[in-house]
């Protein structure tokens, strides 16, 4: 029997094993922020948007992750 499709499988179980417990957390989190804005929201992506990118135009260092996470910051204390 030839091992080598075995190997192969082998390999790129492995690989995906580590793409998923290695991939970038900043994608998750940036996803959670946006959800939770979103939700506090009602739904309206264009509002969570709008608030994105207002965070954004006052600092335009901000990475889009943080931008979100100030966003629903933000929303949270103007609404309590």
């Amino acid at each position: 029997m030839d091992k080598q499709p075995l190997i192969f499988i082998v390999i790129t179980f492995i690989f995906i094993t580590f793409f998923f417990l290695f991939r970038n957390k900043s994608e998750t989190k940036i996803y959670d922020n946006y959800q939770k804005l979103l939700r506090r929201c009602f739904n309206d992506k264009a509002q969570v948007e709008r608030l994105i990118n207002y965070e954004l135009k006052r600092n335009p260092n901000l990475s889009r992750e943080k931008a979100a996470k100030d966003a629903l910051e933000s929303l949270i204390r103007d609404n309590n």
